[in-house]
């Protein structure tokens, strides 16, 4: 007697439970990735992703206030208060140069905004991006936290797909994302995301078509993206930062005083996100459906 497709979906279903695997997706390195974003609404802007941010301090990290929670932050604070103390200490030295500033007061001036600039440095604020996500030949979702230049990639499509009326998440006729992670180490590691530009289901029947009794039951598994930040008090981060001063009094911690700009930092301390829109590619008409009209979009731009 042959299983009838109710019972083959069920087994389908109990057997993915099995192989389910973690709950956090770590991209493996010089390895692509094919995932699909989901949908939701979270943090502030109340969209698919959860933005949150955090301050390394030394060997200890917290959770920034600002970034996360849209409030206050002393250690943001702090790192206002720098810059704009490094900004005005080389207007001086701008002026004194046309002066007669000796060798001697300037070298020293200069070495004052050097020990400033890394004072700054070191309360920058690490920014991630969390997002339900749904990896190729998976059957539920895990949670992805994405670093500046992937989620950049997936934002830019995203705000430009939206502007022509389509959604690239949708579970019906959305795309996927090949993502790839390349290199080592802290400041060597290498991140990008390439959109896939055939839009096709979430999931799907074995003639293609959308399977929305499925699309449904891996919508109603996503994670609370929220759920594992913790925001901290005011006097958490007042504590935390007294004690980061106390190991930068004592020496226990160094600050570094290199020359040298690490790239990660660069991206981690962009706030606006800069896009450049390419000519759009002849829209389609008729009968065409959003699937095909967003496929015909996409395979002209370059992302």
């Amino acid at each position: 007697m042959a299983l009838s497709d109710d019972l083959k979906n069920k087994i389908k279903r109990a057997q993915a439970g099995f192989d389910r695997k973690g709950k956090y997706l770590t991209l493996e390195a010089n390895k692509s990735t094919v995932l699909r974003v989901l949908d939701g609404a979270w943090g502030t802007d109340q969209l698919f992703y959860y933005q949150f941010g955090i301050h390394y301090l030394g060997d200890e990290s917290v959770v920034c206030r600002r970034v996360t929670a849209d409030s206050t932050c002393l250690i943001c604070e702090e790192s206002d208060r720098l810059k704009e103390e490094i900004s005005e200490k080389k207007q001086v030295l701008d002026q004194l140069k046309n002066s007669d500033l000796s060798r001697e007061e300037g070298r020293a001036l200069e070495e004052e905004i050097s020990v400033l600039e890394a004072q700054e440095d070191a309360l920058y604020v690490s920014k991630k991006w969390k997002m339900n996500v749904l990896v190729k030949g998976e059957q539920h979702p895990r949670i992805y936290t994405a670093p500046w230049s992937i989620f950049n990639s997936i934002w830019g499509v995203y705000v430009k797909n939206a502007e022509d009326g389509d959604d690239i998440l949708d579970p019906v006729c959305g795309c996927s994302f090949e993502c790839k992670r390349t290199g080592s180490g802290r400041y060597d590691t290498k991140y990008e995301a390439e959109v896939l530009i055939k839009p096709k289901p979430l999931m799907a029947n074995e003639d293609g078509s959308a399977n929305h009794a499925e699309i449904d039951r891996v919508l109603s598994e996503r994670w609370d993206l929220t759920e594992d930040v913790e925001i901290p008090s005011s006097e958490e981060v007042a504590d935390a930062y007294e004690k980061y001063q106390n190991g930068l009094a004592s020496g226990k911690i160094k600050l570094d005083l290199g020359d040298e700009k690490q790239d990660t930092k660069a991206e981690s301390k962009t706030d606006t996100l800069q896009e450049t829109r390419p000519e759009p590619a002849p829209v389609a008409t008729g009968t065409q459906s959003a699937a095909a009209r967003l496929s015909a979009r996409l395979k002209d731009r370059k992302f």
